[in-house]
């Protein structure tokens, strides 16, 4: 054949190749047997940043940044790196032959890997990072911990950890919303990173802990310093909307290696240290000394043994009589909630509370309180009233006046009979969800009590629009100089225009007694009355011999009559939940309850083929699980129209509002907080029960 015409058809090929290939994005390239460019698409141009006609006729080794050790073999890929003019490119390469005029050529297609790279490296980050803050999260904290331990180790170079756990938090997040907390904690990484230095790391470990690994620090007083500042700058006031909140910081500091030579004990003394900052005070920091170990363990095990306190029949109530002053006769009770542990004895209210609080079971035992309370007063001959006195915590979680309202109708309790006390601090902090609180409370006729008076800015305006009953006085204003006196008459006064009945408490002496009588105070409380005890000792004042203890046959009884009317044993129930003892407990309960038909599951999953399997009446199921959870579970079965009808009660450990609003919006039935008393599940399946099924969610 004519070479001219060779030519030619050759051009055509070509030019029938180039323009196939600058359809595709990949950048491809054809070289000779002798390794030259034969061609190259306007990909490989763009990749490079090169015209790719300046391509035509170089050798393949100018493509690479790096040439590779050999090229792929057909049907296989590898990630090489291009001579780009802006720098290296990562890309993939393959290897294909193509015949071009009767002969082999090498054909290499390169796929652009930065796009991928930088989608890995953001998932990489974030799955690093915490996404409302920008801090690193728990993830990083062990790596980077190794790191500076392996640097410590090898060049002498010390560091420290600051444990971190802010003041006033749930206050913010429970009063002003979750978008008001979530700000605030924005805040709150800003100002630790302008604090520390670039060599340090921020961490938020999640909810309101924060961690600085503090690097390059030997001494002390530095760490001290740091916190010092740490406190300084994260307790300045500030605005979220036209609001002014302000947050402290408790920290512990350990240091490495002083404090511990791996990263897990270096942890576990700082966190020690940090109670030990929270235990005095507050707003401080404390390092870590070996006295704290002990500490720290016995905190952990209160936090154990609490969590099944209420199983166990641990917890007992102490009643502190009120005295009226003018005739001295007995007019009711203050209640106090007291713990007898199996294992680690009797542990004082001012121990364990705030370790409920933290914990997160407040709210359970606030309820165990509320309903045992109620129902022993009902027992008694004589109407003496009770007073209960409610925390912030328990005012934020949770539906409070729910409580109250089916604890009134479990126990047939007159409300009249109620009192409920928060002192001047649960008043001023707790803003529209405390007042809204207290609106419900009086209209169920419960009275209302304002602890502590005297102590706090609580205005006349809240004792004029809170609708209280009785205004307690601080035991600290009893003295006898002439400053308390005045302080203390005024206080009377207050009451006096208001028509309150003014409680003195922690009177010692009879002296001290008539003094407050002869100033006006309606009744007493202290020793000179009698210190709290159990109620059987005060069986004269309530015409009850002796107290019926929680759970018994009397109590199962009561239960069984409760749910009667609805049949249980013929009402299939089905429970929920990953934990082998919680899901024996509750079948027993329900047994005792009259339900005879009670099948088990032991996650999301196992449950759904059991609800299409079988018609049940009652679903109750654990919020946390694996590897579906109780929130899953529901929406799956609001999901399926033969399913949609099913009455759902959720059980969790959380008592946050949020959480009962994420259960409120999947269609939850009901919501109840663990650990609970037999009484309140009873009554709850009843309050379920006793609603038609919803004919909107019927498919």
């Amino acid at each position: 054949m004519n070479p001219e015409v060779v030519r030619e058809l050759a051009r055509g090929e070509l030019a029938r190749l180039r323009a196939l290939s600058n359809v595709l994005v990949e950048g491809i390239a054809v070289f000779c047997a002798d390794g030259t460019i034969l061609e190259a698409n306007l990909g490989l141009g763009a990749l490079l940043g090169r015209e790719p006609r300046d391509l035509i006729g170089r050798p393949m080794a100018d493509l690479f940044a790096v040439p590779p050790p050999a090229l792929p073999a057909a049907m296989r890929s590898a990630e090489v790196s291009l001579a780009g003019e802006g720098g290296a490119v990562p890309a993939e390469l393959h290897v294909r032959t193509i015949e071009l005029l009767g002969r082999q050529h090498v054909l290499l297609v390169f796929q652009d890997l930065r796009a991928r790279r930088a989608a890995e490296e953001r998932i990489s980050r974030n799955a690093r990072h915490d996404p409302l803050t920008g801090l690193r999260n728990r993830l990083g904290l062990e790596q980077a911990l190794l790191a500076e331990q392996t640097r410590a180790e090898r060049y002498g170079a010390d560091f420290a950890v600051l444990c971190l756990d802010l003041d006033g938090f749930k206050a913010i997040n429970d009063v002003h919303g979750h978008p008001a907390g979530d700000e605030a904690l924005r805040i709150v990484a800003q100002r630790l990173t302008e604090v520390t230095r670039e060599t340090d790391l921020a961490f938020r470990l999640g909810g309101d802990e924060f961690l600085i690994l503090q690097a390059y620090t030997a001494e002390a007083h530095q760490s001290a310093r740091l916190a010092e500042r740490l406190v300084e700058a994260i307790g300045r006031p500030f605005l979220i909307g036209d609001v002014a909140l302000s947050l402290g910081v408790s920290i512990g500091i350990a240091h490495f290696p002083t404090h511990g030579r791996d990263v897990d004990e270096l942890l576990r003394n700082a966190d020690a240290a940090l109670y030990k900052a929270k235990q005095e005070g507050k707003n401080t920091h404390r390092f870590f000394d070996p006295s704290l170990n002990e500490a720290l363990q016995r905190r952990r095990a209160i936090e154990a043994e609490l969590m099944h306190a209420i199983d166990r029949s641990e917890l007992d109530l102490t009643y502190e009589p009120e005295m009226e002053a003018a005739s001295g006769a007995v007019i009711g009770f203050e209640v106090r909630l007291r713990w007898n542990s199996s294992r680690l004895g009797t542990v004082d209210p001012s121990v364990f509370m705030p370790i409920a609080e933290d914990a997160g079971l407040m709210t359970a035992l606030g309820e165990w309180t509320i309903y045992e309370a109620c129902r022993l007063a009902a027992t008694w001959d004589r109407p003496l009233g009770i007073g209960l006195r409610i925390s912030l915590f328990q005012f934020s979680s949770g539906d409070l006046a729910l409580t109250f309202v089916q604890a009134l109708r479990a126990s047939n309790l007159d409300p009249s009979r109620l009192r409920v006390d928060l002192s001047e601090a649960t008043l001023t902090k707790g803003g529209k969800r405390v007042a809204e609180t207290l609106a419900k409370l009086r209209s169920l006729k419960v009275k209302l009590g304002l602890d502590e008076f005297g102590t706090g800015p609580a205005s006349i305006n809240a004792l004029h629009e809170g609708g209280f009953d009785q205004l307690k006085l601080d035991p600290a204003g009893l003295r006898e100089d002439d400053e308390a006196l005045r302080r203390l008459r005024a206080i009377i006064a207050v009451g006096g225009v208001f028509g309150l009945r003014i409680a003195a408490p922690g009177v010692a002496t009879p002296a001290q007694r008539d003094r407050l009588a002869a100033l006006g105070c309606h009744v007493i409380l202290g020793e000179v009355v009698s210190p709290p005890r159990a109620i059987q000792a005060f069986a004269p004042f309530t015409g009850a011999a002796a107290a019926p203890k929680p759970g018994g046959s009397g109590t199962l009884a009561a239960m069984r009559e409760l749910l009667g009317q609805f049949q249980p044993a013929s009402l299939p129930v089905l429970v929920v939940d990953d934990s082998e003892m919680v899901g024996d407990t509750l079948s027993a309960m329900l047994t005792a309850f009259g339900f005879a038909q009670v099948d088990r599951a032991t996650d999301g999953g196992s449950a759904l083929k059991k609800l299409r399997q079988r018609r049940y009446g009652l679903v109750i199921s654990d919020w946390n699980m694996v590897p579906m959870s109780g929130i899953e579970l529901l929406n799956r079965v609001r999901a399926e129209p033969s399913l949609r009808a099913l009455r759902f009660l959720m059980l969790t450990a959380n008592a946050r509002s949020a959480s009962r609003i994420e259960a409120r919006n999947a269609g939850v039935d009901g919501f109840l907080v663990k650990p609970f008393r037999p009484d309140a599940l009873a009554l709850k399946i009843r309050e379920l029960l006793s609603v038609p099924q919803d004919l909107d969610r019927v498919g």
